[in-house]
């Protein structure tokens, strides 16, 4: 019998004064093996944020992108704590299992909004935030989703000028 290996994600990067949540699915290959968020290098997240806050996140390595995130109120987190994958895709997702959301919605008082990094993580998650706390579908950040940056860009702006970040 042929299984995929178990794989666990990381621990939620927040602050109790997060406005702003982006869940993701599950870390890439790439993330998992430099252990952070976003690793992969065409992953274009990071690019995102930087142009979104104005900010040099190229230049800075992780620990700093992260503070500049949680300065600016965001937090990021993975549907998944866990679950069984060959390769990065979302679609190869086997046996997944959820992470314990409501916990950091009782620990992060502040949360109004969550933005779903991709129609994956939409489906999975959706149903499992509070429905105080408004949700947006945000095309995904993988370089497997081949949307041009400028088109990306258009549609996670204005998710992050909710509430003024």
């Amino acid at each position: 019998m042929n299984t995929s290996p178990w794989l666990t994600g990381f621990a939620p990067l927040y602050s109790p004064h997060i406005t702003h949540l982006i869940l993701g699915s599950f870390p890439s290959e790439a993330s998992l093996a430099r252990r952070g968020y976003y690793g992969h290098p065409q992953n274009q997240f990071w690019r995102l944020m930087g142009t979104i806050l104005d900010e040099p996140m190229d230049t800075m390595d992780y620990e700093a992108r992260t503070a500049t995130l949680l300065a600016h109120r965001i937090g990021l987190w993975d549907v998944y704590s866990g679950c069984e994958r060959v390769g990065s895709l979302d679609s190869a997702i086997r046996r997944g299992q959820l992470n314990p959301l409501h916990t950091l919605f009782a620990a992060a008082p502040a949360l109004q909004y969550v933005g779903f990094n991709g129609k994956a993580a939409a489906k999975a998650g959706q149903s499992h935030i509070p429905e105080h706390i408004r949700t947006q579908t945000l095309p995904s950040s993988s370089p497997a989703y081949t949307l041009a940056f400028a088109a990306k860009l258009q549609q996670w702006q204005p998710f992050f000028a909710q509430g003024r970040v």
